[in-house]
């Protein structure tokens, strides 16, 4: 018996990559659904009075403007709502809510920077508004994983964080850059915001990873690609909030209660690139020799190369890495080469015998016999799996 097709409303915004990772969570569950037709506009404020009359089976809103908070409260039909925030207004009580979790983000961020051997922390908000606690969030739970492990942390918001206040925004931010010591860590309440901090630090002359290390949050690829270096980032988890909430939203319409009224959803990976690739280590001969391969990996240095450059020898330098980061100068050049593969992989089409040359390898041989014993599977598998994913 052939199904009754559901009418479901998707109402988010599609301008920004994270909404756009959002509706591909929801689109991947109304493929396996199989029965579901979507109607989704750009301009969902401007489409939410016309939902009241609209006679489909359930409505998936995002919940960040409180205009829609009131247009939801008309509607007669199962509705699943979506925020960025954990705790959501009294308003929305009586709704089923799915969130990604930003005390995990917070925690992830610190962990991450700590595990890179900073002693001095800086976390970067934005000017608080009604609509951005997540900001917040994720400052406190920074701050208080810092503090658990025995440091500080400096929490910034400024007073401007677009464009148009350009000028000033920079100056607010190098300043409190000025005011920490260095070296540190900084995680960034988003890529936009971890952005801005790149550019404050090229503005003062200080090194990134070095002197400043930056963790933004969403992995926009396009924008953390485009800084200089590129940057770190986590995953929200924001697809899987899309798949959860259009998972909620059918057993509504199918008459089912919801398995719970809140869920949260943990964030997904973090992806680390060149703004936080520095291990922050006492002894200088070990720290000279990680720059340096940091920055000529992709030239087919050697190990010698690495001895040269820092004057000691191979045995010297080896058993000091062993002490200091428990690897050897070989493994980690091969880690640096290994990365920056994966980076190509992940983020372009290139052909392999490209990507070989771009990470520093021999050959394309050589880097397929790197993949497979260091994550049991070719390149090419290992970008169709990454693929898949995205």
């Amino acid at each position: 018996m052939k199904r009754r097709m559901l009418r479901v409303a998707l109402v988010a915004d599609t301008a920004y990559d994270y909404d756009r990772k959002f509706v591909s969570g929801v689109s991947r569950y109304s493929r396996q659904a199989g029965n579901w037709t979507i109607f989704c506009e750009d301009e969902h404020l401007h489409q939410m009075p016309s939902l009241a009359r609209w006679h489909g089976d359930g409505v998936i809103v995002q919940l960040e403007n409180p205009a829609i908070h009131r247009a939801i409260a008309r509607l007669k039909i199962p509705v699943v709502g979506v925020a960025s925030l954990a705790n959501l207004s009294p308003v929305l009580d009586k709704i089923v809510c799915v969130s990604i979790d930003n005390r995990k983000l917070g925690e992830r961020g610190a962990a991450h920077l700590l595990e890179c051997g900073f002693e001095s922390f800086g976390y970067c908000g934005v000017p608080a508004t009604p609509l951005n606690g997540w900001s917040k969030e994720r400052a406190h739970a920074f701050s208080d994983f810092v503090t658990r492990a025995g440091y500080r942390c400096s929490t910034y918001t400024g007073r401007h964080r677009t464009a148009r206040h350009w000028d000033a925004l920079q100056n607010h931010l190098a300043a409190w850059l000025q005011s920490l010591k260095l070296p540190v860590g900084v995680m960034a309440c988003d890529d936009p915001r971890a952005r801005h901090v790149l550019e404050a630090c090229r503005r003062l002359g200080l090194r990134v990873p070095e002197d400043v290390a930056v963790l933004g949050v969403d992995n926009d690829v396009p924008i953390c690609e485009l800084c200089n270096p590129p940057l770190s980032s986590i995953e929200t988890g924001i697809r899987e909030v899309g798949f959860e909430a259009a998972a909620a939203l059918d057993r509504l319409m199918a008459g089912r209660g919801p398995r719970r009224t809140r869920t949260v959803v943990p964030p997904g990976r973090l992806v680390a690139r060149r703004s936080t690739d520095i291990l922050t280590v006492p002894h200088e001969q070990v720290a000279a020799a990680l720059r340096f391969i940091r920055d000529h990996a992709t030239q087919r240095i050697q190990v010698l190369d690495v001895c040269r450059q820092v004057g000691v020898s191979r045995s010297t330098l080896d058993n000091r890495f062993r002490q200091v980061i428990g690897r050897t100068t070989h493994d980690e050049i091969e880690r640096v080469r290994l990365n920056i593969a994966k980076s190509l992989l992940e983020n372009t089409d290139l052909p392999l015998r490209i990507i070989a040359a771009k990470s520093g390898y021999q050959n394309e041989q050589y880097m397929c016999r790197v993949f497979r014993r260091g994550l049991g599977r070719t390149p090419g598998q290992y970008r169709q799996v990454t693929s898949d994913h995205a």
